[in-house]
């Protein structure tokens, strides 16, 4: 699967996944912004109190320290959205 993926800044990147694992619940996919590229590995994992998710990212230093803050602000922002509509706290 190939597409364009928009960051809340409006920001547009070219993206391609790589691969998919539905049974063990991961995937990876590479982001290219210009010259710059980066390779994301998620996973959900099971806890006793519902889920988890995991996010490893490869590419250059300086776009990995650039990219952590809104990285985590939207894995937050997905998982609050969930606790709110699932009625979690």
């Amino acid at each position: 699967m190939r597409g364009e993926v928009v960051s809340f800044l409006g920001v547009r990147a070219l993206f391609v996944v790589e691969s998919v694992d539905e049974e063990r619940r991961r995937w990876t996919w590479r982001v290219r912004l210009g010259p710059v590229r980066l390779r994301l590995h998620h996973a959900v994992l099971t806890r006793p109190a519902g889920s988890a998710t995991t996010l490893r990212i490869e590419g250059p230093a300086l776009a990995l320290a650039a990219y952590a803050g809104p990285a985590r602000w939207a894995m937050g922002r997905l998982v609050g959205e969930w606790s709110r509509s699932s009625g979690s706290s």
